[in-house]
């Protein structure tokens, strides 16, 4: 797994620098109408915008994963009192194998001894 993770980001890495080679040409960049304009290469625009869907993408699928992580810390929580519960019950159990010293009363006291 580690080295087809390697592998693409090593494809994604030459594809990016692709991009940015053949893109050199400077573009006008503006915020609106009012704001000044400059020039930046189209490759550092083109860069940057897909950085940003990347950063945003990932926030949103982030957000939408929140109700998973809820369920999940609720699970966990659960688990340990059930966990908590399971060894105070079996710390029980090994006591419950001794029968009491009334269990068998039709037997004379000095069988009782021997069970």
């Amino acid at each position: 797994m580690l080295f087809i993770r390697g592998l693409l980001g090593f494809a994604l890495a030459i594809v990016l620098t692709v991009f940015a080679v053949f893109n050199r040409h400077d573009v006008l960049f503006s915020f609106g109408p009012f704001a000044s304009s400059f020039e930046l290469p189209f490759y550092v625009v083109g860069l940057g915008f897909m950085g940003a869907g990347f950063v945003f993408g990932g926030l949103f699928v982030w957000l939408g994963a929140a109700p998973l992580r809820r369920t999940r810390r609720k699970q966990r929580k659960v688990i340990k009192a059930l966990e908590k519960d399971l060894e105070k019950l079996s710390g029980a159990a090994v006591n419950a194998n001794v029968p009491p010293e009334d269990f068998f009363p039709a037997l004379p006291a000095e069988n009782k001894s021997a069970i």
